[in-house]
């Protein structure tokens, strides 16, 4: 018996909860972009060279056409907007590994990509 590939996979589970946004975590691709998975479903992804962290954003046809824009912060950290009934949404998906919160570099970065998240235009 063959296994669905890790994609087929989520976007089933997807489908079946009747998500239309959902994030994913240590997707584990290299650079940034936006990819058609399917007719129905789209990925928006940011990650790093090395393959260790990684955002993304699966998304099916209904908001990808409707997003205004999305902005790639870092490989832990991806955003987007898309227009409401009385104001704009914005979904931010951030990943914290939890091995990170004992490194000293933790806090500065934590602190820099917070503060970037919070000059978006609201």
């Amino acid at each position: 018996m063959s296994q669905l590939p890790k994609t087929e996979q989520v976007i089933k589970q997807m489908i079946q909860y009747k998500n239309n946004i959902l994030a994913l975590y240590e997707v584990r691709w290299t650079g940034m972009g936006q990819k058609r998975i399917d007719k129905d479903h789209s990925i928006i992804y940011s990650g790093n060279d090395t393959r260790d962290q990684g955002v993304s954003l699966l998304l099916t046809h209904v908001p990808v056409k409707a997003m205004i824009c999305w902005t790639p912060i870092s490989s832990r950290i991806i955003t987007a907007r898309f227009p409401g009934y009385y104001a704009k949404l914005s979904v931010v998906a951030r990943y914290a590994s939890t091995n990170d919160m004992t490194t000293p570099r933790y806090a500065s970065t934590h602190q820099q990509r917070i503060s970037r998240v919070s000059t978006m235009n609201k």
